[in-house]
């Protein structure tokens, strides 16, 4: 899959699990995962047109934070479809990038706009989400070098999220919540 994106951004999506233990919350290092019983780990890469050098694995999660709001302005209903009082509900999924812009890589409609006003909140929906600006989510990591140096370094993750956008007519007044 790929990405459309003003710079060249590499994806990393990584799913761990552990065995249930209250007193450690910490992400597992790559030599735990590779013990048997300790858990499994599944990656996938999603690059851009210039792939780029995957992360070597190694480091600890010292610590990470979700992407922060900054910017998310809900989409304007669009006037040509007033009149008609469309009634319809968008779900889509966006990705926060490294850079703190929103993309959109999945819109789905229930129930769909009639076809002659789709395009409209559909070009409504993606000109809201091109302002839309967050804090990237990060992590620390814990890295030693080869020649045994220990630094920790923030590297930026990219987050997928969804939202349900539902535009409505209520008393003859545009509605998007």
């Amino acid at each position: 899959m790929y990405l459309a994106t003003a710079r060249p951004v590499t994806l990393l999506f990584v799913l761990v699990t552990l065995p249930a233990c209250s007193q450690h919350r910490h992400a597992a290092t790559h030599q735990e995962l590779s013990d048997p019983g300790v858990g499994t780990t599944d990656m996938e890469y999603v690059e851009t047109e210039e792939p780029q050098e995957k992360p070597k694995l190694g480091g600890r999660y010292l610590s990470q934070a979700a992407p922060t709001k900054l910017r998310q302005e809900l989409p304007e209903y669009p006037a040509a479809a007033l009149a008609d009082q469309v009634d319809c509900t968008a779900e889509l999924l966006f990705h926060i990038l490294t850079d703190g812009t929103a993309k959109v890589v999945r819109l789905e409609w229930n129930p769909a706009p009639p076809e002659q006003h789709k395009e409209a909140f559909e070009q409504a929906i993606h000109t809201a989400v091109a302002d839309w600006e967050f804090v990237p989510g990060f992590r620390w990591i814990r890295r030693t070098d080869d020649d045994g140096q220990v630094r920790v370094e923030k590297q930026d993750i990219p987050k997928g999220r969804t939202v349900r956008i539902r535009f409505r007519v209520e008393g003859g007044k545009a509605v998007v919540e």
